[in-house]
């Protein structure tokens, strides 16, 4: 089998500029009828954190944007419910955003103006080829392949056109692991989800357990690649069943089990050490979802032995700081919201109840997606004399919040803050989609809450009324 993140060594080594932040150049050419957001999606942990908002109807030239992120990045320009990604490995990068039509179309200048160009031309293949899951499953095994084939081979097509252009070789690397780990990910997924939807039984076409570490290379421009990191994932999850039977435990032990097993497994397989630390981290991070914080910050003290202040140790160390703050069992922070109406009220007004606070922004697609799941929570959870459910509007503008819910109502309150920053620092709030939950006495019960979609959220609530 070919390596899934193989390493791209052209002719000579191109130089990077590693450096702890990045910087674009930006101008908007016309006027855009919809915010224009700039977004960094952090693989890590699965969240977006929003670097700039271009408000609706406002002309920008020459302007700037500092990323607070090593090089190289991957961020993301959201505009009319579209995503384009933007690839910055230097300093010297510019982007013109025309909004005269529909569908805007970006223009690049600098050292990895080629490499943008690819990745946009890249996007539209993915597009134009994308099926929901129900229709990607649901095809016939010729079908499917067919399908994979035909991206693979566009793909390929639309490398030989760029790649001679681009000298960043941890670009391509990035490249060949995100397509390579999309196509795995789906010919590991395709015999479960095809016999579900369809009920006609059909054979693996590859197992995780083909997979192998010297698949996934050494080289960390692999991280930028989501595919990427959720194979390893998959893989680590497989070595932890593979390896330990955690259903032995007692069944308050099988959670702890099963992630002390995944950490000891990512640092030790593993030859490149920033690779390592990463799903070491992102181990962390998930038990600190499940509420798992002893965990997560015994091995947090080790993480800072061994490692240095990566960008993946000071995400672990904000979340710890926000613990430290706002861990379960401390006095609530209490902040100030502001109604559609423009009434205002306070988190202490809501003492008796079981508060769920909803943090989003248009920006983050992740939060967005969630919001669905708010209004099945609403439906259950229909007493408003025992939950308030709280969704606050991150971007702060009540106009966009209203024009959003006109379209797409959102059960609960929905509110904006009258002081965004006080929040923000009190609730360590700095990438979404965020939930947090607040019980009736006013104590902070989940800093970290599971988001509405998820299973265990509903056992949750109801355990703090009963």
């Amino acid at each position: 089998m070919s390596s899934i993140c193989r390493q791209v060594v052209g002719p000579q080594n191109v130089y990077v500029e590693k450096i702890d932040s990045v910087r674009i150049r930006y101008d908007i050419k016309g006027t855009p009828k919809e915010n224009i957001f700039f977004v960094k999606k952090h693989i890590i942990d699965g969240n977006d954190e929003v670097l700039g908002i271009i408000p609706r109807e406002f002309e920008v030239k020459n302007a700037e944007l500092f990323i607070k992120a090593k090089s190289p990045s991957l961020i993301y320009i959201l505009y009319n419910d579209k995503k384009y990604p933007v690839y910055i490995a230097n300093n010297n990068n510019s982007i013109t955003i025309d909004v005269n039509d529909t569908i805007p179309k970006l223009y690049y200048q600098g050292s990895d103006k080629f490499a943008n160009q690819y990745l946009l031309a890249r996007q539209k293949i993915l597009d134009e080829e994308y099926l929901n899951v129900r229709s990607l499953y649901s095809l016939s095994l010729d079908s499917f392949m067919n399908l994979n084939e035909k991206i693979e081979d566009r793909i390929i097509v639309l490398r030989e056109e760029y790649f001679d252009e681009i000298e960043d070789d941890g670009f391509k690397t990035f490249d060949y692991a995100d397509i390579k780990s999309l196509i795995t990910i789906r010919h590991i997924l395709f015999s479960d989800y095809h016999n579900y939807f369809t009920k006609e039984r059909v054979e693996p076409l590859k197992n995780i357990s083909e997979v192998k570490v010297e698949d996934f290379g050494y080289d960390t421009s692999c991280l930028l690649s989501k595919t990427y990191v959720d194979l390893v994932g998959m893989y680590l999850n497989y070595n932890v069943k593979n390896r330990i039977d955690c259903s032995k435990e007692e069944f308050e032990n099988q959670q702890l089990c099963y992630f002390s097993a995944k950490f000891n497994i990512a640092l030790s397989i593993f030859t490149n050490k920033e690779i390592s630390e990463f799903f070491a981290i992102q181990t962390m991070i998930d038990a600190l979802d499940y509420g798992l914080t002893d965990f997560f910050k015994t091995h947090l003290e080790e993480m800072k032995k061994q490692f240095s202040q990566s960008e993946y140790l000071k995400i672990a160390m904000w979340k710890e700081n926000a613990l430290n703050s706002i861990e379960k069992g401390k006095k609530a922070p209490n902040i100030k919201f502001v109604r559609q109406d423009s009434t205002s009220f306070q988190l202490n007004d809501l003492l008796g109840k079981v508060v769920y606070l909803n943090v989003w922004s248009l920006g983050c697609s992740s939060s967005v997606e969630e919001l669905s799941g708010i209004n099945y929570l609403v439906n259950e959870f229909s007493d408003s004399s025992k939950y308030n459910f709280i969704n606050i509007y991150l971007d702060n503008d009540s106009n966009e919040q209203k024009r959003y819910l006109e379209s797409s109502p959102i059960k609960g309150v929905n509110v904006t803050l009258s002081n965004i920053n006080d929040f923000s620092k009190k609730y360590f709030v700095n990438t979404l989609p965020r939930y947090i939950i607040i019980n009736k006495e006013g104590m902070v019960e989940s800093p970290y809450a599971s988001r509405p979609s998820s299973p265990e959220l509903k056992a949750k609530l109801k355990s703090l009324v009963d």
